[in-house]
């Protein structure tokens, strides 16, 4: 994987106050973004597409929050420009981000800094910035990352001695413990062809299952109750085996535990996590490394291509 969606560093959140006056500070603060989007004037336009002064001014905030210093109105320009050169792309290439995935990708962000996506959203506006400002940057990165991951992941490699040369560099070229895991998998059987509340509905089952799973023997045969439920078994891998974005969550799940809960294309999937054991390896470390390296060839391919883009665009200003 290419990229990391990039999170607030730096974000200054407003000092606890009275629900009542932290409501009305967000009901104001909204109320006069709403004006000011109602006032703003189109500053640039990015092959036919505007950047008005409102997206300025919020993105400028946004930098603020961040910890940006410098011009500000430039570097809020120049990543709105960015933004939408490399959301055209997306749509070019028929990369679609949902709804969904931008808002979980908010909610990543309001967990890091220890809020739910609601307070994140809240300080923001107190703070003058509408929180789509931000999901509207989230959104572009995470379509850029899909765009250069389908592009180049064929032909960004990384050879064996650079893997052994960092590990070297690194100090971990011996011996390591590695975690193997024995799993099962859950299949909570939800189409994509279902409604939002079947969905719903399915999801609940997969969280109560979840809560009262306690252990692979017992808690198997609570899911082989359920009705449109696929039990399989797994088998045993090391944590590198599995899919990068579900490692973290293997990793923090205890033995005779479900990992949350993942919406796929026709159901709901989970992993029953019935044994771990350490053993002597440094496949974890190589993994690390590789994917290290990966990201950093992926970010020289990423710049040079929306420097090519950007060159082949018709970018006015006003």
């Amino acid at each position: 994987m290419f990229f990391r969606i990039a999170h607030i560093p730096s974000l200054k959140i407003p000092a606890p106050t009275a629900m009542a006056t932290f409501a009305a500070l967000a009901m104001l603060s909204f109320g006069g973004i709403d004006t000011a989007a109602a006032q703003s004037k189109i500053k640039v336009i990015v092959n036919d597409q505007p950047i008005t002064t409102f997206e300025i001014a919020q993105r400028s905030r946004l930098l603020r929050l961040t910890g940006q210093r410098g011009n500000l109105k430039k570097l809020a320009i120049n990543e709105l420009i960015d933004d939408k050169l490399k959301l055209q792309e997306a749509s070019k290439r028929r990369v679609q981000i949902s709804d969904t995935e931008v808002n979980q990708a908010f909610a990543n962000i309001a967990s890091r800094t220890k809020m739910t996506a609601a307070r994140l959203a809240g300080a923001l506006r107190q703070s003058g910035v509408n929180p789509r400002t931000l999901k509207e940057r989230l959104r572009s990165q995470i379509a850029w990352s899909r765009v250069v991951r389908q592009r180049f992941n064929s032909s960004v490699k990384i050879n064996e001695q650079a893997i052994q040369a960092a590990l070297t560099k690194d100090g971990t070229d011996k011996e390591l413990v590695a975690t193997e895991y024995t799993y099962m998998q859950i299949i909570i059987v939800a189409p994509a062809s279902s409604s939002k509340g079947r969905v719903a509905q399915r999801r609940r089952e997969a969280n109560n299952l979840r809560a009262r799973f306690n252990g692979c023997d017992s808690g198997v045969q609570l899911a082989k109750n359920m009705r449109e439920v696929i039990v399989k078994k797994g088998g045993t891998r090391n944590i590198t085996g599995f899919p990068q974005g579900l490692r973290k969550d293997i990793q923090a799940t205890g033995v005779g535990k479900l990992t949350k809960p993942i919406r796929v294309k026709d159901s709901i999937d989970m992993l029953a996590i019935c044994a771990k054991e350490d053993v002597k390896s440094d496949a974890e470390a190589r993994a690390g490394i590789q994917d290290k390296l990966m990201n950093q060839e992926g970010e020289v391919v990423a710049r040079r291509y929306l420097r090519d883009i950007r060159r082949d665009a018709i970018i006015q200003y006003r």
